[in-house]
């Protein structure tokens, strides 16, 4: 297609779309990148929360067999570790990160 075969309508139709700042990026495209930065930020308290589990006074099986879910901001810790004790510690730890009513602990606890 050269610029002779554009039709006065058509190109009049491309200088319309173009002038009310109609995107060329599909729609799920756009929701798609705006999703990133959240996912990103979840991506990386995740990490954070991962890191301060190893960290932690918690022996290293616990906190091997201990997993982290981010959603929204929200922690979801679950999993699988010998003594309560253990359990609430890992909710510290990811309080202290996300902070309180940000945390859901459904670790189980198997002696």
């Amino acid at each position: 297609m050269t610029l002779k075969s554009i039709t006065p309508f058509a190109l009049a139709g491309l200088l319309v779309t173009a002038s009310v700042g109609a995107s060329p990026v599909p729609q799920a495209a756009q929701e798609q990148q705006a999703q990133k930065p959240d996912q990103k930020a979840d991506d990386e308290m995740a990490g954070k929360v991962r890191d301060a589990l190893k960290q932690n006074q918690l022996p290293a099986e616990a906190s091997s067999r201990i997993d982290v879910a981010v959603k929204d901001g929200q922690v979801t810790l679950s999993g699988t570790v010998k003594t309560q004790q253990e359990s609430d510690q890992a909710q510290q730890v990811a309080v202290g990160i996300a902070g309180s009513g940000k945390v859901v602990n459904s670790i189980e606890v198997k002696p």
